[in-house]
């Protein structure tokens, strides 16, 4: 985010792509016009040796290391399920009982885009902002960069790598475009987000767009009578996750038998 911001430069981490431990790495579409590839290149050298300087410093070096995979690179450990909407309101009860006090609704835009790799499953990018059927929705999107899971068998829930940031655009799409990337599919989450600690519980009704950049109330049309739930913790990238893996396996039997939330592999086709 530090180089786009400071250049107009975008670049994909290299953690989706096979990184070794203990090094960086990134990727990138070179589009620019050749008038502008001097100019473009120019920046990013100028931006490189300025970052290169400042995590060179001794002192600084451990806490900016620390610091950075604390923002940018973290691992989800997460749980899904569904329920009937006839249930929804025992289960609202339930979290009402076992959660933090309060719940925050939403009303959110979603695409999901991949782009293909050499391994499966391919890397995701997911974007998402607010919705609003009768004003103008917003411009700034959240991005969510999701890698490949875990291959852990004997681990309860799916972990995988997660990158967060934020964006501002009237055009995402042409945007997206240019990074190579592959819109697989686009809905509407409209529910409640409930949490116990670090724990995040999502309850959301999806609804489909009948006609891609089609919004209207007419042109939305729901996926399913069911809601689907989510539950999910996100830690540093050097944090074992197998003790908050089992946490999160023992909250969610805390649920049952309203609902079951499962290790969902959907990589496996």
């Amino acid at each position: 985010m530090k180089l786009l911001e400071s250049t107009g430069v975008c670049i994909v981490p290299g953690s989706g792509f096979c990184q070794k431990p203990g090094t960086y790495h990134f990727r990138t579409t070179i589009l620019p016009q050749p008038e502008l590839m001097r100019d473009m290149l120019t920046r990013f050298k100028s931006f490189h040796e300025k970052f290169i300087s400042e995590m060179s410093d001794e002192e600084k070096g451990d806490a900016n290391n620390e610091y950075l995979a604390q923002i940018y690179q973290r691992k989800e450990c997460i749980l899904w399920g569904s329920i009937y909407a006839t249930n929804l309101i025992d289960l609202e009860n339930r979290l009402a009982g076992i959660c933090d006090p309060g719940c925050t609704p939403f009303h959110e835009h979603e695409m999901s885009f991949s782009l293909k790799t050499t391994q499966t499953p391919d890397v995701t990018l997911r974007l998402r902002r607010k919705f609003h059927t009768e004003t103008t929705s917003s411009n700034q999107w959240r991005f969510r960069y999701v890698g490949r899971p875990e291959p852990d068998p004997n681990c309860p829930v799916v972990v995988r790598k997660v990158i967060d940031s934020v964006a501002h655009s009237q055009n995402m799409m042409e945007f997206v475009k240019t990074l190579g990337l592959r819109l697989d599919y686009e809905y509407m989450a409209k529910g409640k987000v409930w949490t116990c600690g670090a724990i995040k519980i999502v309850v959301s009704s999806l609804k489909r767009t009948k006609q891609p950049g089609k919004y209207e109330v007419e042109n939305l049309e729901k996926m399913s009578d069911s809601y689907l739930i989510e539950l999910s913790v996100t830690i540093n990238d050097s944090v074992d996750y197998h003790p908050i893996a089992k946490q999160l396996k023992a909250f969610s039997s805390q649920l049952s038998p309203l609902v079951e939330l499962q290790k969902v592999e959907y990589w496996v086709k």
